[in-house]
């Protein structure tokens, strides 16, 4: 992603075939970045969301059910669709985690599209799959998340590709010839004590 003055902001996902569904991208509150970002006119609601962030836990931000957020001012360019999308900040991004800046592509995840409902962000259709509902401007209204079915709309050359499958192999593919992304093995750290030892 870049932002208009061409400042590089890294993102993480796992799931590249979803990249013509990215409406917003949503930053750590305490990324480094965020500085040299924000507009001006929005840096007092800025401070006041940083703040209010500093006083809550990791584990209390990410496990809030309410999606708490404050627009940048800033807009980066999404790299598939070459769209302007804003930059948020949100409570459920930490900066330890991927890069502190996710992709937010609320038709195919719970978290994205809580917020995006409630901050009035597009919510575009990206994968076909039986029960998701759209409005009359293409903004799903009833998502489906999680479904292992399910094909590429409204994502180009594309279109009917599957989304976990194909889709994002060749998605990859395309934005890694593009040179606007990598690929990258993430690592979980998982408790490693056998029954024996506990």
């Amino acid at each position: 992603m870049l932002f208009r003055s061409e400042l590089e902001l890294p993102t993480y996902t796992t799931r590249p075939d979803t990249i013509f569904g990215v409406s917003f991208l949503v930053m750590a509150p305490e990324h480094y970045l965020v500085d040299e970002i924000v507009d001006e006119d929005k840096k007092l609601q800025v401070d006041e969301f940083r703040q209010l962030m500093s006083t809550m836990t990791p584990m209390e931000r990410t496990l809030s059910k309410e999606k708490l957020g404050v627009f940048t001012g800033a807009y980066a360019t999404n790299p598939a669709t070459k769209e302007s999308i804003p930059i948020y900040l949100a409570n459920f991004v930490l900066a330890d985690y991927g890069t502190g800046i996710v992709m937010a592509a609320p038709c195919d995840d719970e978290r994205d599209f809580d917020f995006a409902k409630k901050y009035k962000l597009p919510i575009p259709q990206i994968i076909d799959v039986p029960g998701v509902t759209t409005d009359a401007h293409g903004n799903v209204t009833h998502p489906v998340f999680h479904a292992e079915d399910g094909v590429l709309v409204n994502s180009g050359p594309f279109d009917g590709l599957p989304a976990k499958t194909e889709g994002i192999k060749q998605i990859s593919d395309y934005l890694i010839a593009q040179g606007v992304a990598a690929r990258m093995v993430n690592y979980k750290l998982r408790d490693w004590r056998s029954e024996e030892r506990r």
